[in-house]
């Protein structure tokens, strides 16, 4: 799960930040893997207490892409 929103977040964070620049990218790659490797060091709590906040603004941002399309809609 670590590699794919790693992944996921240089392709974002690359596009807007630098689109072209590979020292970037893997710069956002190695970021990610190592604040989330941080993350589960610290225990199992904090590790679900992350995984809950990523869940609840996954949902926040798929609400508001429905939200926007349904005013497109009216």
């Amino acid at each position: 799960m670590i590699s794919l929103y790693a992944y996921a977040f240089e392709s974002y964070g690359a596009s807007v930040v630098a689109p072209s620049n590979s020292l970037i990218k893997h710069a956002l790659i190695s970021a990610v893997i190592i604040a989330f490797t941080l993350v589960n060091a610290l225990g199992a709590v904090i590790t679900g207490r992350t995984e809950d906040a990523l869940a609840g603004f996954k949902l926040a941002i798929l609400f508001l892409v429905v939200r926007v399309g349904l005013n497109q809609l009216v």
